[in-house]
């Protein structure tokens, strides 16, 4: 063999070692994504403005009618064999009182069936205290496992303005496991 050959086949090798670590590594990190990539409903097409990483309802636009929907594909990053124990659904977001909600779930579509259920329940900004600031919180449904190998899941997101006070504004979404998970994990005592 060649010098030539006999560097090309270490150059390949140590490619693929160097691949093979850094999948490894992203195989077994928690999911999100920011504001700005997720699908915007059609219904919500003239309603939403992206700034920067952030999605926000278009200034003016107040009610129920010219609220934003956007919804944002999880990807399975846990590296459990297709299956996440006791997720929990995050946001960061901003809600300044009563003229502004951002709601989130967590849903599977069932591969075999089309069927689509709740997996974790409603994140709800106005269940946690009003702040012009951006705050990140979390929702967590302690009976559930995620099963990636026989359902799609996506993050559903709703925006909305309720009077022209509201700045509702959505600047990341994620999924990661729980603390119920770690518990669930830990050996007893």
């Amino acid at each position: 063999m060649s010098s030539f050959h006999g560097t090309s086949l270490v150059k390949c090798f140590l490619a693929a070692a160097l691949c093979g670590a850094s999948i490894g590594a992203v195989a077994h990190s928690n999911w999100a994504a920011a504001g700005s990539v997720g699908t915007v409903d059609e219904t919500s097409a003239a309603s939403h403005e992206f700034s920067g990483t952030w999605v926000n309802i278009k200034p003016g636009l107040v009610g129920t009618s010219n609220a934003v929907t956007l919804r944002f594909h999880v990807v399975d990053t846990f590296g459990a064999g297709g299956r996440l124990l006791v997720p929990a659904l995050s946001a960061r977001f901003r809600d300044n009182g009563a003229g502004a909600r951002v709601a989130l779930s967590l849903r599977g579509y069932q591969k075999t069936t089309g069927n689509s259920v709740t997996v974790v329940p409603l994140l709800d900004s106005n269940t946690f205290p009003a702040s012009g600031q951006y705050q990140t919180q979390s929702a967590v449904s302690c009976s559930v496992t995620l099963d990636f190998n026989n359902y799609v899941y996506y993050i559903e997101a709703t925006l909305t303005r309720l009077d022209s006070t509201g700045t509702p504004s959505l600047g990341w979404v994620g999924v990661e496991p729980s603390l119920c998970a770690q518990a669930a994990d830990a050996p007893p005592n």
